[in-house]
């Protein structure tokens, strides 16, 4: 148990931190060069963590967010069906850039096929999120970022859990299995 008289103490400590920083530039210069390393690590670890992780419940790879071939065509919408299924399980990360397998492949074939690379990439991405599953809870219940692993920039989209059922395209439901996203029947639906 912390007592009163330490959390005078630590609230002092950080007081005194706090006045440092301000005053003196070079300390402050110091101390957010630090902090914003620390930040990017921490960053990149919890990518890689979350690749050697592997696929389950909470987290899913996509190597692809833009068609490549005509097999391809339906990946915006496969991305879509994967946050729905995370908002209406537990929620979860998609990483995009990542094989089905773990390994990292990477997002420089999407950024080379749009004009606006990474930009173009998270409105393109924003837009499908937005069309299938609502912009409201895309605005609302998604985080994208930008990290790397193994050298390569990938895409991680953060969904929350939603209370309300998220329908992927304002008809099917869709949820997490295992390391699966499936469907469910329309009795399923209901009952949901």
């Amino acid at each position: 148990n912390v007592t009163q008289k330490e959390m005078l103490d630590m609230i002092d400590q950080n007081t005194k931190f706090y006045n440092k920083a301000v005053s003196n530039d070079e300390f402050g210069e110091v101390f957010r060069g630090w902090l914003f390393n620390q930040f990017m690590s921490s960053s990149k670890d919890n990518t890689t963590e979350l690749i050697q992780s592997g696929r389950s419940k909470t987290v899913e790879f996509k190597e692809r967010l833009l068609p490549d071939t005509e097999s391809d065509a339906l990946s915006k919408q496969k991305v879509a069906q994967h946050i729905s299924a995370f908002a209406n399980t537990a929620g979860g990360h998609l990483i995009i850039g990542v094989t089905k397998d773990g390994e990292v492949k990477g997002l420089s074939r999407d950024f080379n096929s749009i004009s606006e690379g990474q930009n173009g990439f998270k409105q393109q991405l924003e837009s499908s999120l937005s069309e299938h599953i609502g912009e409201t809870f895309a605005k609302q219940k998604t985080e994208v970022q930008f990290s790397s692993s193994d050298g390569h920039s990938v895409c991680i989209i953060n969904v929350e859990p939603s209370d309300e059922p998220i329908q992927f395209s304002g008809e099917d439901l869709y949820i997490r299995d295992d390391d699966k996203t499936r469907q469910l029947s329309s009795k399923d639906s209901e009952e949901y």
